[in-house]
């Protein structure tokens, strides 16, 4: 009954494959062609027809099966994927549901408990080879699909590994990068020890999958924050205010660049100098006033009021003197605001000034 009752395929990494679709539907992926320092993505489908509860397991065969790794895709809640109108964009569906999304890592011992009902699931899988790993060919890679010790499905692909590498690229990709929510979600003390590793882990990850711009918390980032709301302080620069007159220290920015460039991160993203949607106010800055560690911007100062564009006008020459100094200034991007309106135009246009 087992092998009645259980579908496997592989797949292409750009199929969605949702929980109410069937196996039988999607086209199979027989063959596949790589270059040599290229990461490779594929899926593996299934979908349990009626099998009693049951654990699965992939196993593989053929000279690139050392490098294949496999992690669970997790289905998450999305409420809204987007309107009618943008399904004439090439989106496949706009009603709330569950989506293919997280992945997650392997767990029982490498296997994958099956769904007891008829919904589709899919692993995924990659494949990077390390330099000089196999010399350039077609590999035939064989997959079989087990339930306990019996072999219920099998499946072939054919890689082809092409003699060249993929070339360096100019083009810059970002994703926004939270340092405050890394110290918050581990709960750790920011920039202590144990927050910098978390910090170069997940830039170690970021730059492994092409993202080559990092958001530098130089100050905490104004984003994603209700008027009058704050996120957790979470800022590199250490700001003196002595007898009203300004003085930074840039020296935790050090450890910050110094872990982007270990890990090949080519630009830099400076936080937005004004808030968003609208670009009306300051973000929050905090400082040492005459000791004392305060807040001395934030929601109750106006963008274009004298005090932050004094501030600005102190705080700004020296950050362009230091990255200068670290020699990044021309791969450093500064943020205006977020998600302006065509009705902000013109405090978007004053504030850029």
């Amino acid at each position: 009954m087992v092998k009645e009752n259980i579908r496997f395929k592989v797949l292409n990494s750009l199929d969605k494959c949702f929980l109410d679709e069937k196996l039988d539907d999607k086209k199979a992926l027989t063959s596949v062609s790589m270059l040599k320092n290229e990461k490779l993505s594929f899926q593996i489908g299934y979908q349990n027809m009626g099998c009693d509860f049951a654990f699965m397991s992939v196993k593989v065969e053929g000279e690139l099966a050392d490098y294949i790794t496999f992690q669970r895709v997790i289905n998450v809640p999305v409420t809204y994927p987007g309107s009618d109108s943008s399904r004439e964009g090439g989106v496949l569906r706009t009603a709330p549901g569950l989506y293919p999304d997280l992945l997650l890592p392997l767990t029982f011992d490498n296997r994958v408990k099956l769904p007891y009902n008829n919904n589709l699931h899919t692993l995924w899988a990659e494949l990077s080879l390390p330099e000089g790993a196999v010399p350039s060919g077609v590999y035939n890679t064989h997959f079989s699909f087990c339930v306990g010790e019996e072999v219920v499905s099998e499946a072939d692909l054919e890689i082809e590994v092409i003699d060249a590498n993929l070339p360096e690229t100019d083009f810059i990709r970002t994703e926004w990068f939270y340092c405050d929510c890394l110290a918050e979600y581990y709960n750790v003390p920011v920039f202590s020890d144990a927050h910098f590793e978390i910090i170069e882990n997940f830039i170690k990850t970021a730059t492994e999958n092409h993202i080559n711009a990092i958001l530098m918390p130089l100050f905490t980032p104004p984003l994603d924050t209700y008027v009058g709301g704050e996120r957790l302080t979470c800022q590199l620069v250490d700001i003196f205010v002595n007898n009203g007159k300004y003085s930074f220290d840039f020296s935790k920015c050090d450890r910050f660049i110094d872990i982007c460039k270990k890990h090949g991160v080519k630009a830099y993203e400076i936080p937005h100098l004004f808030t968003q949607w609208g670009a009306k106010k300051a973000p929050k800055f905090m400082a040492y006033v005459d000791g004392e560690y305060k807040k001395i911007f934030g929601w109750e100062d106006d963008a274009l009021g004298d005090s932050y564009k004094n501030f600005l006008g102190a705080f700004l020459p020296a950050f362009v003197n230091y990255i200068k100094e670290k020699g990044i200034a021309k791969q450093c991007f500064f943020h205006i605001s977020d998600e302006p309106g065509s009705e902000h135009l013109e405090q978007y246009k004053a504030v850029k000034e």
